[in-house]
């Protein structure tokens, strides 16, 4: 003891183990990468669904996206009104009117609050006017009052111009009656259009209804329809010159045997189903009002639809490529029709009738509507005629299925480009076109350890260039960083690219 002080040597510091912390670099990669592989389980599931309407469908996968979509996503609002909104006639021609008010009626994509509609309905039934014996005048009177009183009454129409709504046509007087109709006249509003109207098809305004079956003797085929090597060239109107040319082209031949199938009685429809039901090739012939119906009774059987017809649109045209399950002639070609079916192949149809198997759902009409058949196929094709918007607006990787997977991938790329070159920023840029978000995404390119590195994008829409150019320009800090190759790609020497 040396008195009451005590000195207290210090203590040695502790030695703390190095805590070694992910860079923001390694943890950006990592988590890229995890979303990475979530993106591809989901692109894979895509593209093993859609694998069975690869030979059907005009872009299987987008189609399986997107029909996706509409099942979760799509509303509709009826707007109320008058006693003559519901029609009756289950059959027929006019069939697919009383199918679509119903099968709506009874779907899960109507919705009581317009508010969450997106789309509006209006439910106008031409064909049961008329039955009921009005006036041409007085049609168009109520027609015209009606739609007034629901401007009037909703915002909806003035929001889009109609561009949101449509009605259904499926009598010839509905034409005429909204050609009177000033409102209508603009042609903003969408149709639907049952196959018995002929004329005034707009395309990219117009969605074709198919036609409701006559109730057959015989059940859907199947994989057991017979191999019969017959055709049936028997529908058309009587005094159908293209038959009139393919009776005198058949007159002495044994292989390819003709026989007129058409009357409008009864037993003329059994007859036609017994000669649909032993056929390879059934001659849809054009003319009011049979061709659509033979089309639709020909898929319903496996028989091979050969359709001549230079104008004709077909129901869900956008979709499905009709090319694949069906021979489609234009009626200046009749002479060669014969030469054209002994040219096919006994592989080829196969092919033809397997693809008509592959479609036969996307043509019948049922109470309860089930999913993919033709009520939920027009919900489709409003689905797209309303929303329109391109797929992507740039193309980084070739047949990927999504935009966000390519995203996906080229954020990958650039956390990996980033451990490269430490002094470069951003290399994602997100772009606003026509009100749709889309994504710019960025690759590097091989360059000498002199120049900076350089970042091209590709722009797979002419008309969406310059507005990537002027959002880019903005954030870039003189022209100089801004230029294109001789191939139009947009070059940036740096990267001073933030998220707009």
């Amino acid at each position: 003891m040396y008195g009451g002080n005590h000195l207290h040597a210090a203590a040695p510091p502790r030695n703390h183990p190095h805590r070694h912390l992910l860079s923001s670099e390694v943890f950006y990669f990592i988590v890229s990468l995890a979303i990475c592989v979530i993106c591809f389980l989901t692109a894979f599931y895509i593209q093993a669904y859609s694998h069975q309407y690869s030979e059907v469908f005009h872009f299987p996968e987008s189609f399986v996206r997107d029909y996706g979509r509409v099942e979760r996503k799509l509303k509709v609002y009826i707007y109320p009104g008058g006693d003559f909104q519901s029609p009756t006639e289950m059959t027929g021609m006019y069939g697919s009117e009383a199918y679509f008010f119903k099968n709506l009626k009874e779907s899960r994509f109507l919705t009581t609050d317009p508010l969450k509609a997106h789309l509006f309905f209006i439910p106008i039934s031409w064909h049961q006017m008329r039955t009921q014996g009005t006036p041409y005048e007085k049609m168009i009177s109520i027609v015209e009052n009606y739609v007034e009183s629901i401007i009037s009454k909703y915002p909806y129409w003035n929001r889009t111009d109609g561009a949101d709504h449509f009605f259904l046509i499926c009598h010839d007087i509905g034409l005429e009656v909204a050609d009177g109709v000033p409102i209508f006249s603009k042609n903003n509003s969408i149709r639907l259009v049952c196959p018995a109207i002929p004329y005034r098809h707009i395309p990219y305004k117009n969605i074709r209804l198919p036609p409701v079956n006559q109730p057959f003797s015989h059940p859907p085929p199947g994989n057991a329809l017979p191999q019969v090597n017959r055709t049936s060239p028997g529908a058309g109107i009587p005094n159908s010159e293209i038959r009139a040319s393919l009776e005198q082209q058949w007159k002495d031949d044994t292989e390819l045997e003709s026989e007129l199938v058409w009357n409008d009685t009864a037993e003329g429809y059994l007859l036609l189903d017994e000669k649909i039901h032993r056929r390879k090739f059934c001659i849809c012939l054009h003319g009011f009002p049979t061709n659509t119906s033979l089309i639709a009774d020909s898929i319903r059987y496996g028989c091979v639809p050969v359709i001549f017809s230079s104008y004709l649109n077909f129901p869900f045209n956008d979709v499905l490529d009709w090319h694949k399950f069906s021979i489609i002639l234009a009626e200046e070609d009749v002479h060669l029709l014969r030469d054209t079916l002994k040219g096919i192949r006994r592989a080829n149809f196969t092919r033809f009738q397997n693809n008509l198997l592959k479609v036969q759902k996307r043509f019948e009409w049922n109470s309860p509507p089930l999913r993919f058949d033709a009520f939920h196929m027009v919900l489709f094709d409003l689905w797209q005629r309303h929303f329109n918007e391109p797929t992507s607006v740039l193309e980084i990787f070739p047949g990927t299925p999504d935009l966000v997977s390519a995203a996906i991938r080229m954020w990958i790329m650039a956390a990996f480009a980033r451990l490269v070159f430490r002094d470069v920023d951003d290399v994602i840029v997100f772009v606003k076109v026509n009100n749709t978000v889309a994504l710019a995404a960025a690759t590097y390119e091989a360059y000498s350890p002199n120049e900076d590195p350089a970042v091209v994008m590709h722009v797979r829409k002419e008309r969406t260039a310059a507005a990537i150019q002027d959002v880019v320009r903005s954030k870039l800090p003189n022209e100089d960083s801004f230029n294109h190759d001789r191939n139009g790609n947009v070059h940036l020497r740096k990267s001073y690219i933030g998220n707009t």
